[in-house]
């Protein structure tokens, strides 16, 4: 007999009343901003999405979900952000809102004072951020990583190759995973780290997505841009178990469009 089958202990299971009004507000805005016409207008477009769309995002809040306030959050809970995500899937808005809340998230739960001083404000106000893991290999493992850091006197040098960097060329920052004395670790790449050539443009089965290689072979970091590596595995465990929350109702969402 399971322990849920006394109805009197099983866990209740509902929205809380901020989630019921972030549905409501969530479900018009994207109805009205990712219309079906609009969504194939934006098939062709460069970036994929209308910047005055995504800063409408800002302006909502919404970019400051699972931040806490002392860094410009709302002070929600990353779950507040699976009704917001979900009518993005069911209206097919393509922006990076889900990258740049991981990205968050991997910065509050790795960064180090000052990245999450510096980068969480910025995230929660606008920037858009991805992430880049995805290696030659495919492997769902985070940890499996063959791209490396490695010091030259007083830089970072990087190498090798990612895949599937969503957004790569509108975002102001990636984390990347690399290599660096032996272990996993996660960088930050601003924008100006990475000059047009490192990245090329990807065709996949998802038109609405943006996607891109990332060749970091060459690439020079300082050491300020390495979160901090004692929460590393912690972090990619992190990174993984948000995504699947918010991929899984980004998927929900499209499977009603």
């Amino acid at each position: 007999m399971s322990s849920f089958d006394d109805a009197a202990i099983a866990p209740a299971i509902g929205l809380s009343e901020e989630q019921a009004q972030l549905i409501d507000i969530a479900a018009d805005f994207a109805r009205d901003k990712s219309p079906i016409d609009q969504v194939r207008a934006m098939l062709t477009d460069a970036d994929g999405y209308e910047a005055g769309v995504w800063t409408q995002i800002g302006e909502l809040g919404w970019l400051g979900i699972g931040i806490p306030e002392n860094y410009g959050g709302i002070g929600l809970g990353l779950a507040e952000a699976v009704p917001v995500v979900e009518q993005m899937g069911r209206h097919l808005m393509a922006t990076p809102y889900i990258s740049t809340l991981l990205a968050a998230q991997a910065i509050l739960r790795g960064g180090t004072v000052a990245q999450k001083e510096h980068w969480l404000v910025k995230l929660a106000t606008g920037a858009a951020a991805t992430l880049a893991l995805c290696e030659h290999h495919a492997d769902w493992d985070l940890n499996n990583i063959t791209c490396t850091a490695t010091r030259d006197g007083d830089a970072l040098v990087l190498a090798g190759d990612k895949f599937l960097v969503t957004h790569a060329r509108q975002v102001e920052m990636m984390l990347v995973t690399v290599m660096f004395d032996g272990a996993p670790a996660l960088v930050i790449l601003e924008a100006s780290d990475v000059p047009d050539a490192h990245l090329r443009a990807e065709t996949v089965i998802d038109e609405t997505r943006r996607s891109y290689a990332l060749s970091l072979d060459g690439l020079r970091i300082s050491d300020a841009a390495v979160l901090d590596t004692d929460q590393t595995a912690e972090t990619l465990a992190h990174i993984e178990l948000s995504a699947s929350l918010l991929l899984a109702a980004e998927m929900c969402g499209g499977a009603h469009s």
